[in-house]
């Protein structure tokens, strides 16, 4: 069912993932984003994927600032197709791994220049998805 996702993000990027348009919505929709103490401002996107034209995941980034620089973010992960695995079984493409990785690149294009030292970034997965422990890191261009 994934052949051929599209990765829009109403920005000069637009990035193949592997037919269907991730959008942007507005507004959070009852996810508590925790942020840092270090950070100052806060921000919130929310993006669905479809892939040919059915909706398989929801994700809610939230967005922590130091002043006006991207300190860190947090993207919230929601199954709503059973064609998405619930766990990684290491034998084929995660695409929840591709789709956030995919996204963040995006986020820290956006960002450039406008980045503390060390952006972090971590996923939290809504049951019944579970596991991939790997899914954090430094938020880069080529994360």
């Amino acid at each position: 069912m994934f052949a051929g996702i599209v990765l829009w993000l109403f920005s000069p990027v637009m990035l193949w993932v592997c037919a269907a348009p991730l959008r942007l919505c507005c507004g959070p929709v009852g996810v508590a984003v925790t942020y840092l103490a270090v950070d100052t401002k806060y921000g919130y996107r929310e993006y669905e994927v479809d892939a040919n034209g059915v909706l398989v995941m929801r994700l809610q980034l939230g967005l922590g600032y130091v002043g006006d620089d991207l300190r860190d973010a947090s993207v919230f992960v929601t199954k709503l197709h059973e064609d998405v695995p619930n766990g990684y079984s290491g034998r084929e493409e995660d695409i929840i791994e591709h789709v956030v990785r995919l996204l963040l690149s995006s986020i820290a294009l956006e960002h450039d220049g406008r980045m503390t030292g060390i952006a972090e970034w971590e996923v939290i997965l809504d049951a019944p998805l579970v596991g991939r422990p790997y899914l954090h890191g430094e938020l880069r261009v080529d994360t």
